[in-house]
């Protein structure tokens, strides 16, 4: 994913948390994690832009990163990552 479209998600990000505390620029490092690690477990590179329900685990991804719960994150979310691997990986 190109630098304009994290900066995009980032925009989006930053509007819907409303946090006082953090940047657009503070985002940025958890939306590139978040996209390595959701992308590495589909196995496709994901237009987060089009596909609203990966935008949705991409932004509750960010949140629990925030907040240094990525364990549980990935505990309550691997029907989502499930989910995303059988819609983008149908015809292997």
């Amino acid at each position: 994913m190109n630098d304009e479209n994290i900066k995009k998600l980032c925009e989006i990000f930053f509007n819907n948390f409303k946090f006082d505390s953090y940047s657009k620029e503070d985002l940025d490092k958890y939306v590139r994690n978040g996209i390595y690690d959701i992308n590495n477990s589909v196995g496709v590179e994901i237009n987060y832009l089009d596909d609203l329900k990966a935008q949705a685990l991409l932004e509750n991804y960010v949140l629990y990163a925030i907040y240094k719960r990525l364990y549980e994150f990935k505990q309550l979310y691997i029907g989502d990552y499930v989910e995303l691997q059988i819609k983008y990986n149908r015809d292997s």
